[in-house]
C-alpha cells in the first residue's frame, strides 16, 4: 500500500467518523426540539386555553389569543435577531455556499427558542425545516470545536440538514436526497456517502428515544389503475402552478407586512391574530401547528370535497399570515397538508366523475402532496423517495412519480 494509499483510507476514515458524529448530533437536536415543541404546546394548549376559553355561538374566542400571545413573544427575539424569520433552510444553504459552513451559535439558539414557541402557540408552520436547520448549525458547531477544513465544515453542516430532516420522517434516503437537492443541487456521488450516513445515523437516534419519528398517518394497502396515470400527470400541472402561484403569494404577503405602518412589535402579533380566527373556525383540522390530524383525516376520507378545498384554501392563508408577518417556523410541513387536501378533492372528484375507475382518493393525496411539495422546493426526487419511505412500498410509486415530475 502506498502513502497515498494510505492518505486516501485515513481522509475518508475521517470523513465516515464526523459523518456518524454528525447524525448523532443531528438525531438529538431534533429530539430535543420536538420535545421543546410539545412543551410549549403542553403550556398553550393545555394549560393556558381552558383558562381563557369563552363560548360565543360555538366558537370558542381562547383560539385567538394562543398564536398572537405566542407571536408577540417571537417578535421579542426577530427584533434582536431579524434573521430567524422564516424555516431555516435557506440560512444553511447560504452557511454551505457563502460562509463557508459557518453558523453562529447565538443565532442557532434564538432561531430554535423562537421557532418552537411559534409552532407551540399555534402558528401555521412545521417544524421539519428548523429540525434541519437545528442538526446543520449543531454540526457547524461541531466542525469548528474540532477546527475541521472549510470543504469539511461545509459537508458536516449538510449532515446534519440531512439527519434532521430523516429523523423527522423516518425516511433516511430522502432525507439525504433533500440534502443533497437543495444544499448541492444533485446527487454529486462524492457527497452522497457521507450524506447517507448521517441521515440513517440521525434516523437511528430518533427512533431509539421516540420509538416512532413520523406522524404522517397513511393507510396501507392503497393501489391506483394504470388508466389513472394520466390523471395524476393532469394533478400534477395543477398543483405545480398552484405551488408557483403559492410561493410568489408568500413573498407578496411578506411585503405588505414589511411595508405596513405599524410597530415592527405588533407585526407578528397581526399574523398570528389572523391565524388565531382561522384556527378558531376550522380548530379540529389542523391549521393550527403542523396539521398532520387534518392530513389523516383526508387521507381516511372523513372530508367532503367541498371541506377539502377550503381546508387546503385556510391552510394556505393561514401558512401565509404566520410566515408573511415574521415568525419563525418551516413550509414544508404546511405544504404536505395543503397538497393532500387538494389531491384528496381532485380524487374525490375523479371518483364521482369515473366511477368505473374505482379510484382511491387516498392515492391522489399522497399523489397531491408530493406534486404540490416539490412545486415548492424544486427537490421531486426527495418528495418521491419520501412517499415510498412512508408508505413502505412501491405500489404507488408510479403515481407519485408521474405527479411530483
Amino acid at each position: 500500500m502506498t502513502p497515498k494509499d494510505v492518505q486516501y483510507l485515513r481522509k475518508w476514515g475521517t470523513v465516515i467518523a464526523f459523518s456518524i458524529l454528525a447524525g448523532l448530533v443531528g438525531g438529538l437536536g431534533a429530539i430535543v426540539f420536538r420535545t421543546f415543541v410539545d412543551v410549549v404546546h403542553g403550556f398553550f394548549f393545555g394549560w393556558l386555553l381552558p383558562r381563557v376559553s369563552y363560548e360565543v355561538s360555538g366558537f370558542n374566542l381562547g383560539y385567538l389569543l394562543l398564536p398572537t400571545l405566542g407571536a408577540f413573544i417571537v417578535a421579542f427575539f426577530v427584533i434582536k435577531c431579524p434573521e430567524i424569520k422564516g424555516n431555516g433552510v435557506p440560512e444553511v444553504i447560504e452557511a454551505v455556499i457563502f460562509k463557508g459552513g459557518n453558523i453562529p451559535g447565538k443565532f442557532a439558539v434564538l432561531k430554535t427558542i423562537a421557532t418552537a414557541i411559534t409552532v407551540g402557540a399555534g402558528g401555521s408552520v412545521g417544524r421539519e425545516g428548523p429540525i434541519g436547520f437545528i442538526g446543520a448549525a449543531l454540526t457547524s458547531i461541531l466542525a469548528r470545536w474540532f477546527n475541521l477544513s472549510r470543504e469539511m465544515r461545509k459537508l458536516l453542516v449538510t449532515c446534519g440538514l440531512a439527519a434532521g430532516i430523516a429523523g423527522t420522517f423516518n425516511t433516511p434516503l430522502a432525507g439525504a436526497m433533500f440534502a443533497l437537492e437543495v444544499v448541492y443541487m444533485g446527487a454529486f456521488s462524492i457527497n452522497l456517502v457521507p450524506i447517507f450516513i448521517a441521515a440513517v445515523t440521525g434516523n437511528a437516534v430518533t427512533l431509539a428515544v421516540l420509538n416512532k419519528a413520523v406522524e404522517i398517518d397513511i393507510p396501507e394497502g392503497i393501489s391506483y389503475a394504470i388508466p389513472e396515470l394520466p390523471l395524476f400527470f393532469l394533478l400534477g400541472l395543477v398543483l405545480g402552478f398552484l405551488a408557483a402561484f403559492y410561493a410568489q403569494f408568500l413573498y407578496r404577503v411578506a411585503d405588505g407586512f414589511s411595508r405596513a405602518r405599524v410597530p415592527e412589535i405588533i407585526k407578528p402579533a397581526m399574523g398570528g391574530f389572523g391565524v388565531g380566527v382561522l384556527g378558531m373556525l376550522f380548530p379540529a383540522y389542523g391549521i393550527f401547528g403542523v396539521g398532520y390530524e387534518g392530513m389523516r383525516m383526508a387521507f381516511y376520507g372523513e372530508l367532503a370535497v367541498g371541506m377539502l378545498i377550503t381546508l387546503g384554501l385556510v391552510k394556505m392563508l393561514a401558512t401565509a399570515l404566520t410566515v408573511g408577518s415574521g415568525q419563525s417556523g418551516g413550509v414544508f410541513a404546511p405544504s404536505l397538508y395543503i397538497g393532500t387536501m387538494f389531491g384528496a378533492a381532485f380524487g374525490e372528484a375523479v371518483g364521482l366523475l369515473f366511477p368505473g375507475l374505482g379510484s382511491n382518493p387516498a392515492v391522489y393525496a399522497l399523489a397531491g402532496m408530493a406534486a404540490f411539495f416539490s412545486g415548492m422546493t424544486q427537490a421531486p426526487v426527495t418528495q418521491i423517495l419520501m412517499v415510498t419511505e412512508l408508505t413502505r412500498s412501491y405500489a404507488v410509486l408510479p403515481a407519485v412519480m408521474t405527479s411530483a415530475t
